[in-house]
């Protein structure tokens, strides 16, 4: 593996049984780039690398967003007709049964039968705890279009809002600055609803200072099921959004 003096950077997708683009979007990251970046860029360096990433996702791997697409819906669906109605990204830590979860298992905001009750929950946060230093965790969700920051259980902000704030807000202009897709910035509790046990709450509060979610495209017509010709388009902006905030986390240690 190549070495790098990046700061660590927690990129989980998929914690919604709906959010197919948030999957590919990942596979199709992971395939294009390394995660190295310099701490200070200057304006050149970083436009050449702004350049060079667009191009290096036009040239995208399409079999990740196209050709393997059948074979992840037909994984979702077998995981669907197993757990209906659980919503994993609802059951992380302490605040997993607070305000927006349901303990209602027919309910579509089912929060488990206990927090991290779901193998998929608890491998992150197992991982997260085995390997230190973490210093970003961007969770990817799909859709409606938003860029959102802590709390989700409770309506009171943390104690680093406004950065985050202005972080997510510098993030969705360069990612507008591609095709002009617009972004609402804001916390959990505000921007959508009250949800408790969401990742990004435990993270923040598990000291990842630099905790975000993404709501990918669209804000409604087609909802979960991204038309094909979007998948890439939609890498292509959000990797805009992504490297601003790790460009920001490197230049801000803490």
């Amino acid at each position: 593996m190549q070495s790098c003096n990046a700061e660590p950077l927690i990129l989980p997708a998929g914690l919604s049984t709906g959010a197919l683009i948030a999957i590919l979007l990942c596979i199709i990251i992971l395939l294009n780039y390394d995660m190295c970046f310099q701490a200070v860029l200057d304006e050149e360096q970083q436009e050449l690398e702004v350049n060079q990433g667009r191009e290096r996702l036009t040239k995208s791997f399409n079999f990740a967003a196209y050709h393997k697409l059948e074979t992840i819906y037909e994984w979702m669906d077998t995981l669907v007709a197993e757990y209906p109605n659980l919503v994993s990204k609802v059951n992380i830590g302490s605040t997993y049964e607070g305000p927006g979860a349901s303990n209602y298992p027919c309910s579509d905001s089912y929060h488990g039968p206990f927090a991290e009750s779901e193998v998929e929950v608890k491998n992150i946060v197992n991982f997260i705890k085995q390997h230190g230093q973490n210093k970003s965790f961007i969770s990817i969700h799909s859709y409606s279009q938003l860029l959102m920051v802590p709390y989700g259980y409770t309506c009171n902000k943390p104690a680093d809002y406004q950065e985050l704030e202005n972080v997510g807000k510098s993030a969705a202009s360069a990612l507008k600055s591609l095709y002009g897709t617009s972004y609402q910035v804001g916390n959990i509790c505000d921007i959508i609803y009250p949800a408790s046990g969401g990742s990004i709450d435990w993270s923040y509060n598990y000291g990842i200072k630099y905790s975000f979610a993404f709501e990918l495209r669209d804000t409604g017509r087609y909802a979960f099921i991204l038309p094909a010709n979007q998948i890439i388009p939609t890498a292509k902006e959000t990797w805009l959004a992504l490297m601003h905030i790790m460009h920001y986390v490197q230049a801000h240690p803490y």
